[in-house]
């Protein structure tokens, strides 16, 4: 599998450090829908058995020293610490041990700020002078969306240039500093009391906060260590005048935590959550390959999201795979780990290790309700991925039959076909063809490319994947083929017209 992983400059301010870039890796049919496994894998190691046999390689190699936690589809499957968190005292790393995760401190203050603008207090284009008192004229011309997308022109070390503000992506964390200050104007206390009191506790995240000195004086936390001269010495990580940009602390279970949050509604509407992942184009215009969105890089359909994070003694990588919902934490206490490709291999070997499929059936409960001819058929789960609500193919494909449709689906080819009765008028000429990893073919005539996911249905009551469709993609369809339809974000009805 291609890695999707590559690295591109990152800003030099006290440090060197390392900006992920990820490109879309699209599903693998036998990896992520196999309905059965090949007989020879019968006694091949588990999934975590693999990462765990990866992760050891680099420690015996002295490369890593840490906490991993890899979950796949709401289910965490390795949560370990390997090496040691101080080798003056020989206290082994475990997965609750403290961690420096620098620059992941944007996503927290990414959120933060959306919520004072849910809450009126912020506006995403208003200048920054609107809410700090600075002597800096430039202030008055850099908005607050420029500085969540790094976009402000804002120089990436105290003694490099300037760029305009809004033309061009260039990572400096005198962004995010300054962020810090807008939301002490906006809402009368410090960012880092403001996101204590509004997303840690809420979450209940009691293992993560602000270093407000140094990383020692956090209990149970790692000694961070730097390598110089093939001489590993201990670094006392304080983030000084840049609490605002990376200066909080966390373990692997919290940041599990605050990805799942991510996937709800609990700290901010969907559609805010949704501009979160979603790129920036000025920053597409210099990554190419991916965008920048508010706190995280974003791959371009933005369904995957990543933070790497170098600071001094401490390496940090989070991968959310929102299509796939895989999610991995790598976090280190020496910054000479390589925890990008480390997680490049872990998501190599997701990939490639399939969970078992089980069809769902036809079981009420969900949230969702689906109706054909005014008739309830089911009240299914629903998923949401980047402001989009999913429905399971099954309970679809069966309110399809109930108006007439013969639909079929084909795992292997990933080709949705949908059959029209006889007679049917269809007019697919307003429908761009789009691109997804599925094809929908109307009586053989393929009319839409859409992205289908699979994820575990709760009916079923364990983990067993089963495939989602876009509502918003197959209305568009539905509606050209002649099948009337409504949809007010709950109850979504077809009839024939």
């Amino acid at each position: 599998m291609k890695n999707r992983f590559a690295r591109i400059p990152k800003r030099a301010v006290r440090r060197t450090a390392a900006l992920l870039a990820l490109t879309v890796v699209g599903f693998s049919a036998p990896a992520a829908f196999a309905a059965t496994t090949n007989a020879n894998t019968a006694n091949a190691p588990s999934l975590p058995q693999q990462v765990d046999a990866t992760v050891q390689k680099l420690v015996s190699s002295s490369q890593f020293s840490g906490a991993v936690l890899v979950a796949r589809r709401g289910q965490v499957l390795v949560d370990k610490g390997y090496g040691l968190a101080n080798r003056q005292t020989n206290a082994p790393v475990t997965p609750d041990t403290r961690f420096a995760i620098g620059d992941l401190t944007e996503g927290f203050m990414a959120v933060a700020t959306l919520q004072l603008v849910e809450q009126g207090k912020i506006g995403l284009d208003d200048p920054v002078s609107k809410y700090i008192s600075s002597s800096n004229q430039a202030a008055q011309f850099i908005t607050v969306r420029e500085l969540l997308t790094h976009t402000s022109g804002a120089p990436t070390s105290p003694t490099g240039p300037s760029s305009l503000p809004g033309y061009t992506f260039q990572q400096s964390p005198l962004n995010y500093v300054l962020l810090g200050q807008v939301i002490q104007g906006a809402s009368g206390e410090s960012a880092e009391q403001y996101i204590q009191d509004h997303i840690l506790t809420p979450l209940g995240l009691t293992n993560t906060g602000f270093v407000s000195t140094d990383i020692a004086a956090v209990p149970d936390s790692a000694t961070g260590y730097t390598a110089a001269n093939n001489v590993v010495s201990a670094v006392d990580f304080s983030p000084g005048n840049f609490l605002a940009s990376d200066g909080m602390y966390s373990t692997v279970g919290d940041l599990y935590k605050w990805d799942q949050a991510l996937y709800s509604s609990q700290l901010l509407p969907q559609g805010d959550l949704k501009q979160i992942f979603t790129p920036d184009p000025i920053t597409v215009q210099t990554l190419k390959s991916q965008g920048f969105g508010f706190g995280w890089v974003v791959s371009l359909d933005g369904t995957v999201a990543a933070e790497l994070s170098q600071v001094p003694g401490f390496a940090s990588f989070v991968d959310r795979d929102m299509g796939r919902d895989t999610t991995v934490i790598v976090l280190s206490n020496e910054d000479w780990s390589p925890v990008q490709s480390l997680v490049g291999q872990i998501e190599n070997t997701l990939s490639s290790t399939p969970l078992p499929y089980q069809p769902a059936g036809s079981i009420v409960g969900g949230k969702k309700r689906i109706l054909a001819d005014g008739k309830l058929l089911s009240q299914p789960f629903s998923r949401i991925s980047a402001g989009t609500t999913f429905m399971p193919v099954w309970y679809v494909d069966n309110a399809l039959k109930q108006v007439g449709v013969k639909p079929t689906w084909d795992i292997n080819t990933r080709t949705f076909n949908l059959t029209l009765p006889a007679g049917t008028k269809a007019d697919f000429s307003g429908i761009s063809l789009g691109t997804g990893n599925t094809d929908i073919y109307v009586n053989g005539q393929l009319v839409k490319r859409i992205n289908m996911y699979a994820w575990p249905d709760p009916a079923t009551g364990n983990k067993s994947e089963t495939t989602y469709a876009p509502i918003y993609y197959l209305d568009q369809v539905l509606s050209a083929a002649g099948i009337h339809y409504t949809w007010d974000g709950t109850t979504w009805g077809l009839t024939q017209k």
